[in-house]
């Protein structure tokens, strides 16, 4: 093995010392700054002409026996490719490093299955108290601090406009099986059971996601794909306890059970819980909270809506009849004064009590806790309880 990485760092100082001249020190500038992915077009066509090329690649071929080439694509996963890509990879990095440390960092990942690709969630006005915490899926939500990763680190923004300030992370190890940055990727879903723990009146922002590859590992582009999501600032919140993200963790598992029909389910009253707590005390909110309230106790189409959805919450949340009573008067006042922002686009005015109505999204919650214990609900016998 040691031979192999000798005779390949010896075949590759030739093309880097070229690549390195021919660039007049701007281009190699410009190469190493872009983390040396991909080699300038107009460089890498003279490199190829050059008469340290043939030896090069007839090194490669010989460089993994029985091993095929790949790359990183951009959502964390190999793609097969030819020589002639690691070839150019390896002449890119050698500008960064070295030849010797290029070869036995290619010789390493041709042998090693794990790409070493960590997916990134910016969890923007977020806190939490302890320095880091690992769910069940191992992934860690982690205090920007305490990154040791210095390439995931440069990604976070500071809170210089217009990137809002990110103080804690989402971080994990990619995996192919995990959909792909966007709204049903393990990290949207992770969010959602983590605002499950805090008060009605604050939401989790998920604001944008990337895979993100190391410089030492092949791989298309140049090594980040970015998924921006409608950015919501949501209110600056205490401090996430241990014990709340113990909470989440627990929500999320109870989550992952699910099919993925119920899933699907399942995400619109989370969406729009969340949604709630990260849009004030406007109209905006007071829709957000008649589509989770609805979402929540419906799983069928159904007329009547405002007193079947008061019936089934009162009689699903509580066992007492008094409290059962209250809860209904409670949901119906707010549904009706939900019904005022869905149709006329303003909030109330008349006998508009916003306490109550973070009281009801509490409510709304805490039957979502419930439901993800035991997702399959018999709403027909729920309404026929005494």
């Amino acid at each position: 093995m040691v031979d192999q990485i000798s005779a390949l760092s010896q075949a590759l100082e030739p093309l880097a010392r070229q690549a390195k001249a021919a660039s007049s020190g701007g281009l190699a500038s410009a190469i190493t700054t872009m983390d040396s992915r991909p080699l300038v077009a107009s460089l890498w066509t003279g490199l190829k002409e050059s008469s340290a090329f043939s030896p090069l690649m007839e090194v490669l071929i010989q460089f993994a026996p029985g091993v095929e080439p790949t790359v990183v694509t951009c959502t964390g996963v190999r793609r097969r490719c030819g020589h002639e890509d690691w070839a150019q990879w390896l002449v890119s990095r050698a500008l960064q490093v070295d030849s010797l440390t290029a070869a036995t960092e290619l010789r390493r990942y041709a042998f090693e299955q794990d790409t070493c690709a960590k997916r990134v969630g910016l969890l923007p006005r977020l806190w939490i108290d302890c320095k880091s915490f690992t769910f069940s899926n191992d992934t860690e939500i982690v205090r920007v601090e305490e990154i040791t990763d210095p390439r995931v680190r440069s990604l976070v923004p500071s809170g210089v406009c217009p990137w809002p300030e990110v103080r804690v992370i989402m971080l994990s190890d990619t995996a192919s099986n995990d959909a792909p940055p966007g709204p049903a990727s393990s990290f949207s879903d992770l969010a959602l059971c983590l605002s499950l723990c805090l008060p009605p009146c604050f939401g989790v922002s998920l604001f944008a996601e990337a895979i993100v590859i190391p410089d030492h590992v092949p791989s298309e582009g140049f090594g980040q794909n970015w998924h921006f999501r409608e950015f919501r600032h949501p209110q600056l919140q205490p401090a996430i306890t241990s014990l709340q993200l113990e909470h989440a963790k627990h929500y999320h598992d109870a989550f992952s059970k699910l099919s993925d029909i119920q899933k699907d389910r399942f995400r619109v009253p989370l969406e729009r819980l969340n949604a709630f707590g990260m849009q004030g005390s406007g109209v905006d909110a007071l829709v957000e909270l008649r589509i989770a309230m609805e979402a929540t106790f419906f799983d069928e189409k159904a007329h009547s809506l405002s007193f079947q959805t008061a019936l089934r919450a009162a009689k699903f949340l509580e066992q007492a009849n008094d409290n059962r009573e209250a809860v209904f008067e409670a949901f119906k006042r707010v549904y009706d004064q939900t019904s005022t922002a869905v149709h006329t686009g303003r909030a109330p005015k008349k006998k508009f009590n916003w306490q109550e109505v973070e009281r009801i999204a509490g409510h709304v919650g805490r039957a979502l806790k419930m439901r993800l214990e035991s997702p399959e609900t018999n709403w027909r016998e729920i309404e026929l309880q005494r």
